[in-house]
């Protein structure tokens, strides 16, 4: 068995370094092929700071993507909120609106 000496690194740094570097490109390569998150019609509303109606009639325009899904019309808030923006239209984009996060039911 051949032996290979670094210098200046040990074995258990050397280990960390490669670990933290694998997770780093494998979380890349996962964001990269990961279908966008699709929300619902009443919370991508809320996150483009419209009502249901409002965004229905932007649908029924073709003014905001949406996919149909069974019963249900799904939408990819980022996309809905730059079609939103190319058209004029004011909103709070999708990515600026932080998700509501509860650390305790107290």
């Amino acid at each position: 068995m051949t032996q290979i000496l670094f210098q200046g690194i040990n074995a258990d740094d050397l280990v960390k370094q490669i670990a933290e570097r694998v997770t780093a490109d494998v979380a890349k390569a996962v964001q990269r092929n990961s279908p966008p998150l699709l929300t619902d019609r009443e919370e991508t509303a809320r996150l483009l700071n419209v009502s249901v109606s409002t965004l229905d009639k932007l649908v029924r325009d073709n003014v905001v993507p949406s996919t149909q899904v069974g019963k249900k019309r799904l939408f990819d808030p980022q996309e809905a909120a730059e079609a939103l923006k190319r058209n004029g239209r004011q909103s709070k984009p999708a990515a600026m609106v932080q998700p509501l996060v509860i650390t305790s039911l107290n």
